[in-house]
Parts: structure tokens; sequence; C-alpha cells
């Protein structure tokens, strides 16, 4: 977290700040959402008023609608005013129009952290810290948008996506807590429910 705050402000040749990586891979840390879902993310599918968003192009082909924790409204806010003009949330300068893996900035992250990652790995750590407060199950994979396969109960469960509005914030406060950016008072374990099998 220091590291990604390190690289915030500093400017390129353009004169511009280069906020866009920090924010797209603390954006991904913060929902668990795969890299390419955050990249191709577009402001029509954010509502920052009603504090939600939907990614439509997933890995499974089933859209994804998610709250957004207070850190992650924060992150859309700032978006929102430095990528005016463009459709994509992470716009970036190629043919594509939105961010490609950016690769130096991850390997530039793990220089002044010491912390080996790829950024896939941040999606792993937020499935760590949604299991760490019990979140299990059913909700875990809503919230990863894994398919429930042939589990026969998971197709009476409906998920509102207001039911999923606790555990991601409360995943956003256990994720800040241990990078000591939050007292660790509001972090409440949910109670603990059937296990299932959670893929890739």
């Amino acid at each position: 977290m220091d590291a990604l705050d390190s690289l915030r402000g500093e400017k390129g040749e353009s004169g511009k700040t280069r906020d866009t990586v920090p924010d797209y891979l603390e954006l991904i840390l913060f929902t668990g959402l795969r890299r390419g879902e955050a990249a191709r993310l577009e402001w029509s599918s954010v509502d920052l008023q009603n504090k939600v968003f939907t990614v439509t192009d997933t890995k499974n082909h089933l859209p994804l609608t998610l709250p957004m924790s207070e850190r992650v409204y924060e992150i859309f806010s700032r978006r929102k005013d430095a990528s005016r003009g463009s459709e994509f949330v992470f716009p970036g300068g190629g043919q594509a129009g939105y961010l490609q893996e950016p690769k130096y900035q991850t390997k530039k992250i793990t220089e002044i952290s010491s912390v080996q990652f790829s950024v896939h790995d941040l999606r792993r750590t937020f499935a760590t810290m949604a299991e760490s407060l019990n979140i299990y199950g059913y909700l875990l994979k809503k919230l990863l948008n894994h398919k429930q396969g042939n589990d026969v109960t998971s197709g009476y469960i409906v998920h509102d996506v207001e039911r999923l509005r606790g555990p991601m914030e409360a995943i956003a406060t256990a994720i800040l807590t241990r990078a000591g950016r939050k007292g660790g008072a509001d972090v409440l374990p949910f109670r603990k429910a059937a296990t299932s099998g959670v893929d890739n």
C-alpha cells in the first residue's frame, strides 16, 4: 500500500500524474476482480450514486454486479476526475483504449516494497481475506464470480447486491487493518456457512 502511494503524483512526460496504475491495482485488491475485468471496466457500468458497479465482460460470461465498499467508492471517485473524456475507468494509450498489463509499474512496486507479486495475487489476497472473515461458500463464490457448478442448492439462493455490501466492507476493512491504515475494531468475522469448493 505504501509503494502504491509512492507512485501516486509522479508525473510522466505529458505532465499528467501517473495515478491510473495504482488505482487499478488497488481496485483489484479491494474487489477481487480479474485483471482484464478491471481494465475493461466502463463508466456506463458504474453507478456512483447507488455505490454499485457491474462487470459485463467476465470470464464465465455472466455479468457481475457488486456493491462498493467505502474504499472502492473513493477509488472510483478519483478515477472519475482523472479519466475525463474516456469511456473506460482505466484509460490506456493503446488501440484498445484501456489499460494494458502494467508490468513496468508492478516491477517498480516490487522494488520499492520488496514484495514479489503478480496482479492475480491481488485477487488471491481478496479471497484469502474473505476466507479469514469466515465468508465461505456461496457468498465467496458470488463475490469472485465463480460458477456454482453442479451444486443444486446454489440454484435456490438469491444473491441480492445489498447482501454483498456487508462482506465487501468487512474485507476492505480487514485489508486496511493489515496494511496499518485502520484500527481493527471494525473487523467482524461472518458466521461460518456451509463450505463449498472454489475454482480458480
